[in-house]
């Protein structure tokens, strides 16, 4: 597999994310609305990018983390729609596959990781969502 760090040219960078923009796309409205974000091409495009280790398996504790994907997607979401309007055009969509292939920071890996798995949404990470976690990684 390819890894999701790997430094794309401009121009091959965009051809793949048109090619995953056509598949989310699935109302043809050229905007991506979260629920469109909520898909296997898309959720294995995160797995790639912020677990590559467990994306190339089937992790034990993946099916447990998707039942928060949504609250991680909505996370990751305000981040892209730099206009604010709710949706993602092309350019926001592109841009935002750009920077989700960059390294993190600590930090940043922390709210989308706390996101995924603070499943009651309570603000706290709870002993069973600990251990999802650990065998999610």
């Amino acid at each position: 597999k390819k890894d999701p760090y790997a430094e794309l040219t401009p121009e091959e960078h965009r051809k793949w994310a048109e090619k995953l923009w056509s598949r989310m796309d699935r109302d043809g409205s050229n905007d991506l609305e979260v629920e469109e974000l909520y898909c296997d091409a898309f959720m294995n495009v995160l797995r790639g990018i912020f677990s590559p280790k467990a994306a190339s398996k089937q992790a034990a504790g993946y099916g447990r983390s998707e039942i928060n994907a949504e609250q991680a997607l909505r996370y990751l979401m305000k981040q892209a729609d730099k206009s604010g309007d709710g949706v993602l055009d092309f350019e926001e969509f592109e841009h935002f596959l750009r920077s989700l292939r960059k390294k993190r920071s600590a930090m940043e890996m922390t709210h989308i990781i706390f996101a995924l798995f603070d499943v009651d949404s309570d603000g706290h990470i709870g002993e069973t969502e600990f251990r999802d976690i650990w065998r999610y990684f």
